[in-house]
């Protein structure tokens, strides 16, 4: 018997006895579980490798510990069991604090970074690293209390978490590539199981896509802009920001180079319908303006942004209140990995670098898994003459 939901003191009091010993999953830590016995005696453990052999650690029983402070033990002994050697055991008393390698961090790396990404770093530093790890000198920051941090903010903000882990893995890396920590110094963030998330994002059904086109036709005199924006993302598959932040010099015929796209320059390639709708605003430009889409207050600027048009299209076309505006990019993935499209070719189509990131937007609809599923079958009954 074995299943994974989220281990709390309550499911641990719920959960009987069987004829046979299982385990309960934890679903936001792999390795962690409760076990229960026939006798009915129940356990908080934690399954890890150790010499190439996975073991079984006991935390304690749920009479003695809660599920929350057994879930933060198994998160510390995975990360006390990575821990090779300390930089503090390499490096002396000199190396700064936390806090002030930071600054160097701020100015010699995340200076470098567009403006959106130097914004989520400064937040995570400040929100959550800073206050815990400020006044830590860099080389006295081990595992165990990297994994404690993560536990605790992963309780709250288990994405959020996530990612301030990746910027503070960076900023040790940072400091051994610059010679502040020595390259032997072993990387506390490194090791740290990531925490689980549900998938976000989702593509719009052949319904809710005629409803959309219907509520864009019915808005094309009125919002012109942001309707020709929309209809763009649709045909294109770009970020918001890319079809926003687009200048005339960078349409060519036939295509787009993006010169300051999430993953740096890149080329999009335009079908007809989309061509047509940069070939009109071409002719209707507004003269002096660099961009495609210019604020109506000052042209010198593009539109900051389409999402109160979006939930205005969002109630006319009747769409799911949690339909962001960004699952337009999702649907043109999924409708070209639908229409014969490799993940690859899909990639290239999006300006993916990783073809792990493709896979996160080809989500398949219900009737496309279904007319699969019946091909699938019929090749089995065809092969096999099974009777149905």
């Amino acid at each position: 018997m074995s299943n994974r939901i989220m281990l709390t003191d309550r499911v641990a009091t719920l959960a009987q006895a069987a004829d046979k010993e299982y385990l309960i999953h934890d679903l936001a830590l792999k390795g962690f579980g409760l076990r229960v016995r026939p006798s009915g005696t129940k356990s908080w453990i934690l399954r890890l490798a150790i010499d190439g052999k996975m073991r079984r650690r006991t935390l304690g029983g749920p009479r003695t510990i809660s599920a929350e402070d057994a879930r933060a033990k198994a998160h510390a002994l995975l990360a006390d069991r990575q821990t090779d050697v300390s930089a503090a055991e390499i490096i002396g008393p000199s190396v700064p604090t936390f806090k002030a390698f930071t600054e160097l961090y701020l100015d010699r790396k995340v200076a470098l970074q567009k403006p959106s990404g130097q914004r989520s770093v400064k937040i995570y530093l400040r929100v959550t690293l800073l206050p815990v790890f400020g006044d830590m000198p860099l080389d006295r920051i081990q595992r165990a209390d990297v994994a404690r941090w993560f536990h605790d903010y992963g309780e709250r903000r288990p994405g959020g978490a996530n990612r301030a882990l990746a910027v503070l893995g960076n900023m040790f890396i940072c400091a051994r590539n610059w010679g502040i920590l020595p390259e032997t110094a072993v990387n506390p963030a490194k090791g740290i199981r990531l925490n689980r998330q549900a998938p976000v994002g989702r593509i719009l059904s052949d319904v809710e896509f005629r409803r959309l086109a219907a509520a864009l036709d019915r808005y094309a005199l009125i919002r012109p802009d942001q309707v020709d924006a929309v209809r763009l993302l649709l045909l294109t598959g770009c970020r918001h920001g890319e079809i926003l932040g687009l200048r005339w010099l960078d349409v060519h015929p036939g295509h787009l180079d993006l010169q300051d796209s999430k993953t740096g320059p890149r080329k999009v390639l335009l079908g007809e319908p989309a061509a047509a709708i940069l070939t009109k605003r071409r002719q209707s430009r507004q003269i002096g303006s660099p961009f495609v889409f210019p604020r109506a207050d000052d042209p010198s600027r593009p539109r900051p942004s389409l999402q109160s048009f979006w939930l205005i299209m969002r109630r006319e076309a009747e769409l799911p209140p949690t339909l962001r505006l960004h699952d337009l990019r999702h649907s043109y993935a999924s409708l070209a990995v639908m229409n014969g499209e490799t993940l690859y070719m899909t990639g290239k189509l999006l300006g993916h670098r990783h073809a792990g990131s493709t896979q996160r937007y080809a989500h398949l609809s219900d009737d496309y898994l279904l007319e699969a599923a019946e091909r699938v079958a019929a090749a089995i009954l065809e092969r096999g003459g099974l009777a149905t």
